[in-house]
């Protein structure tokens, strides 16, 4: 079986500080990590004191089983707040917190969004509930708001008063542009945006204006620039998914921490 669910720990009190997934001899990558972290702290720390483990809980014959035990490890095993992981798991909001144990409305008993006011078809409806759009923007949700912790960014509640409204907004009060994190109701990949608070004509020069110093030619882009077209127009090389799948937690949790570094860019 190709796929396992493995932790890092100190071996001398057993504590757990880090869950993952992997295949290959992924278990064996975070030691060579450069990038500066808790995690990667953690690490040296105990590697020092000659006390770092690292151990394979169960291998699975498919990719979903293995995200499916980590994310139960993370959230209601171990703890997300007791560990260096920088996000929860793929439907993470599908999975109850440790020590929580209140009846929860969509675990405990099956949730239906009330989705009869007349936006959506009978056949939208179907897909909404079939695609678990809601159950993603969910676990998108609750994996992104940790990011903005300690910032003045703010995420929107799930957003699905219309087919094509479903989705989430990170605010910036001090700016005019908005990320918005569409998801259409084929429930496969997240379309990362740039957008103008307003769509009006002096709202749409302000965007131009706000957008100026990321190197991006606003002439007719209007009020929306899709990431892919932000990377092409301002010349970056990006190793970004453009478009990551709905519920590659960890991809978007990087597309989102790349679009807020570039909008901060404005104000440096």
């Amino acid at each position: 079986m190709d796929y396992y669910v493995y932790i890092l720990f100190d071996t001398k009190t057993n504590d757990v500080f880090y869950v993952g997934k992997g295949k290959g001899f992924r278990i064996d990558h975070h030691e060579n990590d450069t990038i500066e972290s808790e995690k990667t702290s953690k690490i040296k720390e105990l590697q020092e004191a000659d006390r770092f483990g690292k151990r394979v809980v169960g291998r699975y014959h498919t990719e979903s089983e293995a995200h499916a035990v980590e994310t139960v490890l993370i959230k209601w095993v171990y703890g997300f707040d007791n560990l260096t992981n920088k996000v929860h798991g793929r439907y993470s909001a599908l999975i109850r917190t440790i020590g929580n144990y209140e009846t929860i409305p969509g675990i405990d008993v099956e949730y239906t969004p009330n989705l009869n006011d007349g936006s959506f078809t009978k056949a939208q409806q179907e897909k909404f509930v079939k695609n678990n759009i809601e159950a993603k923007l969910e676990s998108i949700k609750e994996n992104i708001e940790p990011l903005l912790e300690g910032t003045q960014y703010s995420m929107s509640e799930i957003i699905g008063t219309s087919p094509a409204d479903t989705g989430l907004w990170i605010n910036n009060p001090s700016m005019d542009v908005s990320i918005r994190l569409k998801l259409p109701l084929a429930g496969r990949t997240i379309s990362p945006e740039f957008v103008s608070k307003n769509t009006d004509k002096e709202s749409k020069a302000r965007f131009a204006q706000a957008m100026a110093p990321l190197k991006v030619n606003n002439g007719s882009v209007g009020s929306y620039i899709g990431l892919q077209n932000y990377l092409e127009r301002a010349g970056i090389n990006k190793d970004i998914e453009v478009r990551p799948k709905a519920d590659d937690i960890d991809e978007i949790f990087n597309v989102v921490t790349f679009m807020m570094e570039q909008l901060e860019t404005k104000h440096s």
